[in-house]
């Protein structure tokens, strides 16, 4: 989640964070009852097995392929995302991929 802090100069600052979660992370598995995470339900069951968190909220999940030299990121949306949104999103992914030191596809779909 990111936090917006105020400071004696000005409004706070807008930001979006986008974060891949993992299918076993703590954020996760450790509640019972996942609704405490979702700003939405998903569609239908099955759907949240690695989350895509949003400035704190689960907007979709998501799950890769690692190829040769690229991993690609197939994230379902439970919404369309706003042009902040995707752009926290495909920073979210490029990251992933620097970590994975792979050049990175996103693809998204919206199922809602």
């Amino acid at each position: 989640m990111v936090r917006r802090v105020r400071d004696r100069h000005g409004p706070a600052p807008t930001s979006t964070g986008a974060f891949p979660v993992p299918i076993y992370d703590e954020t996760i598995v450790a509640y019972q009852d996942l609704r405490v995470v979702l700003a939405h339900p998903p569609p239908r069951a099955g759907m949240l097995d690695r989350a895509i968190i949003i400035d704190g909220y689960t907007a979709g999940s998501w799950k890769r392929t690692l190829r040769r030299r690229q991993v690609t990121v197939m994230a379902t949306l439970f919404r369309p995302l706003t042009i902040a949104e995707t752009e926290a999103l495909d920073t979210a992914v490029e990251r992933l991929g620097r970590s994975l030191e792979l050049l990175t596809a996103l693809e998204t779909s919206v199922n809602a």
